[in-house]
């Protein structure tokens, strides 16, 4: 959950301008183009989280979104979308300029297999991510640049069953005056889920998880998690996951003792959604652990919308 002040009052005016083109580039293959113009306006009592008292600002924001997709006649399809955000504040606080820009292949041997492979740059605050963490709350004015990268394949060997491996890697820096380090993590799954009923799909997910933060032993994360999907209505889905995690003890090499112990803890989600032609609307709750340039791995419990 957030750590924002419960007292904080927004007021936001959003506008969006779209200009959209689509072109049909064989008789096969399709492309599309969208740019994405977006300007809010935003009143906090303490929108960086500042000690102190008399904090409160408004915040000024533009994007400019631009994207391309091509889907070829197979199936196969490439997205690149680019974001370019300018954050000036009223009052306290400097002017950010933020964005990301992400690449996805996704390509369709057949109805029982296919795949997708993700690659991307993102500049952002850590005080912005959906779960506000203990890195937000040590440096939260400092700017995040990460490079991510993920690939994952879905197999069908039927018609009730799915099996998912995926993998995917990251590398974190952090700019101005902080106590954040660079941080390398990289994540291995595989995900098995079984069509039991009209409407729900169980499974289970081993999880294999490393962390690396610079001047900081390498950490280790274990976790088998068993997953329940069920269809509410047509438009109302539930996802319920449950299972426990081992983070094995970190042992110091400078002292040769261990500055962790080994631990065992319960993690789980609860996503709720409605999803419609018009709007996509989900409540999630999570506990579990997140990678930190601080310390490595840390525990953490986030609801958000």
């Amino acid at each position: 959950m957030s750590y924002r002040d419960l007292r904080v009052e927004r007021l936001a005016v959003l506008t969006a301008l779209a200009l959209q083109t689509a072109s049909q580039g064989t008789a096969q293959s399709t492309s599309r183009t969208a740019i994405t113009v977006d300007a809010t306006t935003e009143a906090a009592s303490n929108p960086l989280l500042r000690s102190g008292k008399d904090n409160g600002a408004v915040m000024a924001e533009l994007s400019i979104m631009p994207e391309y997709k091509v889907t070829d006649e197979r199936g196969n399809t490439l997205d690149l979308d680019v974001v370019a955000t300018v954050r000036s504040y009223s009052r306290l606080y400097p002017t950010y300029v933020l964005g990301s820009v992400t690449a996805v292949r996704g390509f369709r041997q057949s109805e029982r297999l296919s795949g997708t492979a993700t690659l991307g740059v993102v500049r952002d605050l850590p005080v912005d991510l959906p779960t506000t963490g203990i890195d937000a709350l040590v440096a939260p004015q400092s700017i995040r640049t990460t490079i991510n990268g993920a690939a994952n394949l879905e197999w069908r060997p039927d018609s009730r069953t799915t099996i998912t491996p995926a993998i995917s890697a990251l590398r974190a820096t952090y700019g101005g005056d902080t106590v954040l380090r660079a941080t390398r993590s990289g994540q291995a799954q595989l995900a098995y889920g079984r069509l039991v009923a009209a409407r729900t799909t169980i499974g289970v997910q081993p999880l294999f998880a490393i962390s690396q933060t610079a001047g900081q032993p390498t950490l280790e994360r274990y976790a088998l998690v068993g997953t329940v999907e069920h269809g509410l209505s047509s438009v109302m889905r539930l996802n319920f996951d449950l299972g426990a995690e081992y983070l094995p003890a970190v042992r110091d090499a400078r002292l040769q003792t261990a500055s962790r112990g080994a631990a065992t803890y319960v993690v789980g989600s609860l996503r709720l959604c409605r999803e419609t032609l018009r709007l996509d609307a989900c409540v999630a709750g999570e506990l579990g652990s997140q990678v930190s340039a601080l310390d490595g791995f840390q525990r953490a419990r986030s609801l958000h919308t």
